[in-house]
């Protein structure tokens, strides 16, 4: 058979048949989600990494290590901010109610007062636990401001996750690719130009490419790479799951070194790890994962980075516009589906308009269409399908 064809019968191994033996590589943004991860969590994914670490399995590319470094101060920020966003901000005091029963009810003493008292009796109880809630959201706030955005701010300087990795960094460092700078500018245009992965779609492209080559120099073993990065020129996504590496780079790492490349995210990645231990891992730890690769992956379909506050802030009406994105395509799917089943729309109108939704939810989730077009394109399949309920 022509060496054309090869592509489609490589013999690649599947995951389990490598997770004992091949490189794990880290990608950045799983090493700055460990600032955001429950202490359980981080506990699971550091005892995971120091145990494949002794093995000397870990790799960490020079790329990485210089982007961790560069958005380490960022994601610390983010958590002060947050600290701010999220409890203090919330914390709005109680006030006395500027009116009571007897300013209300001026005439009160006409009431019997054995009814009326136990009345009187419950504002009061009632007035004094304002107070008292007053008087520990004070002591909670100067917590807060004292002690625990101090004990963040603390972070800028001495940081014990990153410490931690330290270890990591020491042991799987994957050296600077060296590459000629014109050269670089050459190929990082040529795979834009020609939509090869990965970067392609990214405004940082050079630093996936970078990562990439790392990856490519491990020629000896398979390779995982963990990543959090679900854009289209890395992995293959439906909705919010990750399917796995993008085709031509699977090829191209076999093709380089003979070997088996598998691109996961970190909740696959400590999935497959417990298996093979033979556990189940905590769902804590799952709900966790899945929680910040959920919120990375709002970040990722508009090509933002890491979230840090910064990006939260300028891009929170973009963020609200795909879940009203999402929320609309999850409604107009039902509305087919139902009409469908009641025998109310034509089968061969179904299939177009489901087909239709497909097509555009790719392109949206892949990032070819932005979240406007799409809203505009579901407001064209919802007139088509509002059209022929009318006939």
């Amino acid at each position: 058979m022509s060496d054309r064809f090869f592509n489609i019968f490589i013999p690649l191994k599947e995951l389990h048949e490598i997770m004992d033996d091949a490189y794990v590589v880290i990608d950045t943004n799983v090493l700055l989600m460990a600032y955001q991860w429950r202490d359980t969590t981080y506990k699971v994914v550091y005892d995971i990494l120091s145990e494949i670490s002794k093995q000397n399995r870990l790799k960490i590319p020079h790329q990485v290590v210089k982007e961790f470094a560069n958005n380490r101060a960022e994601v610390i920020q983010t958590l002060y901010q947050e600290i701010h966003d999220k409890l203090l901000s919330k914390l709005e005091k109680e006030k006395q109610p500027q009116n009571t029963i007897k300013t209300v009810v001026p005439a009160y003493d006409m009431f019997d007062n054995k009814i009326f008292k136990p009345i009187l009796d419950s504002e009061e109880r009632y007035l004094n636990a304002i107070n008292e809630l007053n008087t520990a959201k004070k002591k909670y706030k100067l917590s807060l401001v004292n002690d625990l955005q101090k004990l963040v701010k603390s972070l800028l300087y001495k940081d014990p996750i990153s410490e931690k990795f330290k270890a990591f960094f020491e042991n799987g460092y994957i050296d600077e690719i060296e590459i000629d700078s014109q050269e670089l500018t050459e190929e990082l245009a040529r795979r834009k130009k020609h939509n090869i992965p990965p970067g392609y779609k990214d405004n940082g492209h050079k630093g996936d490419y970078l990562i990439w080559q790392s990856i490519l120099s491990l020629k000896d073993k398979p390779v995982i790479f963990v990543t959090g990065d679900v854009k289209a020129d890395w992995a293959y996504t439906r909705g919010e799951d990750f399917l796995g590496g993008r085709r031509e780079l699977i090829e191209e790492f076999f093709e380089e070194n003979n070997k088996t490349l598998h691109i996961i995210t970190p909740l696959q990645f400590a999935e497959a790890v417990s298996s093979r231990k033979g556990k189940a891992l905590n769902e804590d730890v799952k709900e966790d994962l899945r929680y910040k690769q959920k919120e990375l992956d709002i970040y990722k379909v508009f090509n933002l980075g890491f979230p840090t506050t910064s990006i939260r802030k300028k891009y929170k009406d973009q963020l609200s516009q795909q879940r009203k994105a999402s929320n609309n395509f999850k409604k107009l799917s039902n509305e087919i589906e139902y009409y469908y089943h009641k025998d109310i729309i034509e089968e061969n109108l179904y299939y177009d308009l489901k087909h239709g939704l497909e097509v555009i939810n790719d392109d949206f989730l892949t990032g070819d269409i932005n979240v406007h077009d799409f809203l505009y394109k579901l407001d064209e399949f919802k007139e088509k399908l509002y059209r022929s309920l009318s006939n």
